[in-house]
């Protein structure tokens, strides 16, 4: 049996469409940048789940501002100009994949690991 593959536009698209709506509702622009957006990943559902934590949080915070998603060959990165995250916020989006960077003046950066799909 083939295993499913997962482009990283399938889901950063379903995802953009269902948060940059409610974003422009309290002045937050969400913007994509994918370079590679046909990237196959292998820990698709962790990717989905950390990119929804955040777009979620972020879209609720009524905070306006500019969110970028975007890609590099092995991660995607969100750069949010909206928030800056105290401590314990930086906790709850952190795990095995994920890390942030959150400074007063530089927003937050979000970054999630991809990984490939198995061979």
């Amino acid at each position: 049996m083939a295993k499913p593959t997962a482009r990283l536009a399938f889901y950063i698209n379903h995802l953009y469409r269902k948060y940059a709506p409610l974003g422009a509702q309290h002045g937050l622009q969400l913007d994509l940048d994918l370079t590679s957006p046909d990237t196959l990943v292998g820990n698709y559902r962790a990717v989905e789940e950390a990119l929804e934590a955040y777009l979620a949080h972020s879209t609720n915070s009524h905070h306006p501002g500019h969110l970028i998603i975007s890609d590099t060959k092995d991660s995607v990165i969100i750069k949010d100009d909206s928030l800056v995250l105290f401590p314990e916020e930086r906790q709850k989006f952190t795990s095995d994949i994920t890390s942030v960077k959150s400074r007063v003046g530089f927003g937050t950066t979000l970054t999630i690991q991809i990984i490939p799909p198995a061979p």
